[in-house]
């Protein structure tokens, strides 16, 4: 259990370190999961899903927007053997819906701290480490695989 909490330490840490160049900000609220509010929203058992996990939300003023953009974050340790478009795809649904209901939500709004008069965009992010090192093939392989739609 150990090694898997240090393989998931390694994708936050190099998060913060790539995206502070960025001046991206960091919400303290790390590793917290918010209330479902669309009964729509099902597992993979098919059961209704009571909560989107977060991993962090990053956040910056856009001077073009003239908003506050907040980057609801998954962050993926993957070894070698395990980044594929299946994954990716799980990955990118369940991120789908955790934004779908962060737009929306009064439990987000308050466990991220955003005011309800502020003017903001909540975006999703998936951040996808090797941890194994051992991925030598372009990434976009994998990810062009994934129907988007």
């Amino acid at each position: 259990m150990a090694e898997t909490i240090n393989i998931g330490e390694i994708a936050a840490r190099l998060s913060r370190d790539i995206f502070k160049h960025f001046l991206w900000k960091t919400h303290p609220k790390t590793d917290d999961n918010f209330e479902c509010s669309n009964e729509k929203h099902v597992g993979d058992g098919g059961k209704p899903k009571g909560t989107h996990p977060g991993d962090v939300v990053f956040h910056y003023r856009d001077p073009y927007l003239g908003k506050t953009v907040y980057l609801h974050t998954d962050l993926k340790s993957y070894a070698e053997d395990s980044i594929t478009s299946t994954r990716l795809r799980g990955a990118f649904k369940s991120l789908c819906m955790t934004i779908d209901c962060a737009r929306c939500s009064d439990s987000w709004r308050a466990k991220y701290s955003v005011d309800d008069g502020e003017a903001h965009e909540v975006r999703g992010l998936l951040f996808v480490h090797n941890h194994d090192n051992g991925y030598d093939k372009p990434f976009y392989d994998a990810v062009d695989k994934v129907n988007l739609q």
